[in-house]
Order: structure tokens, then sequence, then C-alpha cells
């Protein structure tokens, strides 16, 4: 889907650079304030859209309008880094980069229904980006599956110094910090609690060989969590006041929206004992998250308090809400730690909410592999996705037009919208097709049947209202074509198609 999203396209297609790598023939996106180089062998499709200076967190942005949320129409981004999450959503990338300093990858993966990671401070290499708060400045990726978003980091934290992955636990435990549900709208919290804290979750996390408990992540030492916002507010303004100040004052004169300039004015009033006083609070706050997380658990948590606001919403009167979303963003902001949402929630059936795991720094690599592990427990096996996206489809067999009835045409139809019912697999289903026929239902084909075209035509038949038939005469042919997945090699998993070609076409 158009999802206004774009800062700038590349001419270069998809698959049409030579080179070999984990990420080969992959199409990504990049926020609009790097530099990039990426030798892994995907395909920079262009430059995404951010929000102005990446110093909001709604997604807008006066000069070039605001991206639309392919996961809840009508409703905000987030940001900074808007268009990146929302080319994923909308299935235009495989995965994006952008940059996170108070949330600017959590936010708007919490809003737009993506996975995402924020790595441990220091671990990526920002140069070439503009520097905010560097204190804070990290890279960050998004992707539409767990699966690929620790493909993704094994390419960019590849050479990075790392702890010894010895150091941390393969049995993690999971913490709920109880004052950070506090924070959340009720809403979020009933849906946190039903989806990860149920009994079926507990039993799955357990069985897993992942322990749950619930504490309070602040203690005495380091106030309230809800204090925590200004404690990084403070230190935050005074580096963006140091890195953009001179820029902002000085004799370009640049345009900015108003909400910008009011906050570039407020950065550049902190004074030097609110620094003092918050980089004393901040140190403790750093002090009892080391020793809270040690090598072996992991905070669990909902990504953002709320769902992604209505568009139009004013957030700056609403600093509440304001404070409440920064609370949860500075817990990995301020200790420079490693965080992956995972799109788990749906409050009240409405738009999506990420949950959260954050883990001791430098853990990175092994939080991505429990992002998997979670991912697989909630929404269960990876055995049928379209770009990630667990689904039920239902399953007929005659449904074929006219003219289309020869054994050796199988139809696919997807939806993206659904979960795979607990325990059930797209074998289940396939296992009730009669004769050669697989049809799935379909909510939004549109980006891959585009990609296939091409690659099967004449015999590929365009039936409209969403409907694609292709013809395969052999089961290597139908394979290769599954292969030939543009978003990422786990859409059609031909591993996953493979058994139903085997029994479609036997």
């Amino acid at each position: 889907m158009e999802c206004r999203a774009w800062a700038s396209r590349t001419a270069a297609a998809a698959g049409t650079r030579d080179v070999d790598g984990p990420l080969a023939g992959l199409a990504f996106a990049a926020k609009d304030s790097y530099d990039v180089l990426l030798a892994a062998g995907a395909n920079l499709a262009g430059k995404a859209a951010m929000s102005e200076l990446a110093y909001d967190f709604t997604g807008q942005n006066c000069h070039y309008g605001a991206p639309l949320n392919p996961a809840a129409p009508g409703h905000m981004t987030g940001g900074s880094s808007s268009g990146c999450a929302a080319l994923v959503a909308a299935g235009e990338v495989a995965f994006s980069l952008g940059g996170d300093t108070a949330g600017s990858v959590r936010v708007p993966a919490s809003f737009c229904g993506v996975y995402c990671c924020r790595p441990s401070h220091g671990r990526i290499s920002v140069d070439g980006s503009v520097p905010l708060a560097p204190s804070f400045d990290t890279a960050g990726w998004f992707a539409r599956d767990a699966e690929l978003l620790a493909d993704v980091g094994r390419a960019l934290l590849a050479g990075s110094a790392a702890a010894a992955a010895d150091e941390f636990c393969s049995s993690w435990s999971l913490l709920v910090p109880e004052d950070a549900l506090a924070l959340c709208d009720p809403s979020v919290a009933s849906a946190f609690d039903s989806e990860m804290m149920g009994e079926h979750s507990v039993a799955l996390l357990e069985a897993a060989g992942v322990g749950l408990r619930r504490t309070a992540v602040a203690d005495a030492t380091t106030g309230e969590l809800a204090s925590w916002a200004a404690v990084f507010g403070t230190l935050h303004s005074k580096e963006v006041s140091e890195c953009l100040g001179p820029w902002f004052c000085g004799p370009t004169q640049p345009v900015v929206s108003a909400p910008i300039a009011r906050r570039m004015k407020s950065a550049g009033l902190v004074t030097g004992p609110a620094v003092k006083a918050a980089q004393q609070q901040a140190a403790a706050i750093v002090a009892r998250l080391t020793s809270l997380l040690g090598n072996s658990t992991v905070l669990l948590m909902p990504t953002t308090p709320f769902p992604a606001p209505p568009l139009g919403t004013d957030l700056e009167s609403q600093p509440a809400d304001v404070g409440r979303l920064m609370a949860l963003t500075s817990i990995a902001s301020l200790a420079g730690l490693p965080q992956v949402s995972m799109p788990l929630l749906k409050p009240d059936g409405g738009p999506p909410v990420g949950v959260s795991i954050i883990g001791p720094r430098g853990s990175d690599e092994a939080l991505l592999a429990l992002a998997e592990k979670l991912s697989t427990v909630v929404l269960g096996p990876p055995t049928a996705a379209l770009n990630g996206v667990h689904f039920t489809p239902p399953v007929c067999a005659d449904m074929l037009p006219p003219g289309l009835d020869d054994p050796q045409v199988w139809r696919l139809r997807f939806i993206v919208q659904s979960r795979l019912a607990p325990g059930r697999t797209m074998q289940d289903h396939a296992d009730n097709l009669k004769d050669h026929h697989l049809y799935l239902e379909d909510l939004r084909a549109r980006g891959l049947l585009q990609f296939m075209g091409p690659f099967l035509t004449p015999e590929a038949h365009d039936c409209g209202d969403g409907m694609f038939c292709l013809r395969a005469g052999s089961l290597d042919q139908a394979a290769a074509i599954a292969a030939q997945n543009p978003f990422h090699r786990r859409g059609i998993r031909v591993f996953t198609l493979r058994p139903w070609l085997e029994k479609i076409l036997d």
C-alpha cells in the first residue's frame, strides 16, 4: 500500500546488485539522517521520511507531511523514524534502518506493529548520521519478523565490540516491572496480562526454559519510574542544545515548526545545577538496572503505554501522556541497554502495541535470539506467514473460475491480519484440501503479486478482486517461484510450501 513514507527512492531495483551475503536480494530503507554502507548484499531502496530534526515522537513533519500508518489507518506512525516503520509495515521493504535516542525506533515500531531493535549504546557506529544527543544516540532497525530482525542484527553487529556470549545465561528470567505496567493505559495493561501473563503463555514460557516474575524496576535510590522521564529529558535537552543550538541560533535562521522551535528554546534553558542533579540520579538508575538484570534477567513490558493516537492529536498539550511514554523509553536510553520490541498486543482489538524485552548491556545477540523464542511462544511456530504476520486462512478447493481447472493450477490468496490458532499449522489446513488446488483468503497480496508477476508471465493469471492464479508445471518450478519472494525469504517459506506442493502436485 502507498504509505507516503519515502524521502527519496533509489533507481536500483531489488535483486540487481551482484553481491552475495546473508541479506542478499532484500530491499531495505534507511532513515533520512543516515549515510549507509551495507556489505551484506541487501539493496538500499531509498531514504525514508522522518520527523523534523528527529526531535518528535509523533511522526509528523510540517515540511513533508506525515507517513500513513498501514497498521492503524488514521493514526500516527510515531517518530522520529516514522517512514522506516511505515515502509516495513506496508511491505514495501523487508527491513529498514533508523536511529533511536529517546525512542525514535521503539515508538514507531510499537505504533506500526513491526519488530525493532535498539542495540546497546556504542555497539553500532553512527558515523555519518547527524548527532542529536551523542550520549544516547544509537542506530536501530525494523523488520517484519523476529527471524529477519536477528539476521539484520547479525550483519550490523558483526565485528563490533561485544561481551562474550557465555557471559549471558542461555536460560533467561523474565522480569515484569509492575511500575511500568502502572503507567500504561488500562487496555494495554489488560492486553499485556492476558497475552503474556496468562496461564497458557506462562506454561509455554516455562516449558521453553524462561522463568517469569514481577517486581518494580525503580527503588528508593532511583526515584519512582515516572520521574525517570524528567531525568532523561534534562540530559537529553542539554546535549540537543549543544549539538543543534549553534545552528538553530546562528545566522542561517533555519525555518522549523513552532513545536520544534519551542523545544529548542526550552533545551537552551537547562541549567547547570539541573544537569548535575539529573546526572546523579541517572548514575543511580544505571546502578539499579545493572544490579537488577545481572547476566540472566530481561525486562518484559509494553513498549509504549498507549497505542498510536489519532492523527492530529496534540501531544504537546498532554504532557502527562508524553511523560508516561518517556518514562518507559528512558529505561533503555539512560542505561544504554539493548531493547527489542515485538508486535504482540492489540488492546481491545484496536491499533497495535509492542511488547519489549530489555536486556543487560552487550547482550544484543542473545536478546534477539530470545525475541525469536518469545514470538514463537506467543504467535506459534512460524510455519505460515506473509512477511512475518501469522494467519489462519480458510482453505477451499472448489472456487477456481471457469477455464482454470487444470489440476496443475494452484491458487494462493493471503490474509495478513490474524494468527494461526494455538497448536495449529498450515499443514493442518492443507490436509483438508481436495484435488490439486490450494486457496487462501486474501486481504492484501498486492506487493507480493506485483513482484511475482514478471517471473510468472505468461503463466500468471490475474483473476481480479485480489485473486491471482498461476500454473506450476512442476514442483521445482513452483518452489522456485516461492523462493523469489522479494520482501524476505521467510514470506512464503519454501520448506513450508514444499510439503503442500508435494501433496497437491503428487
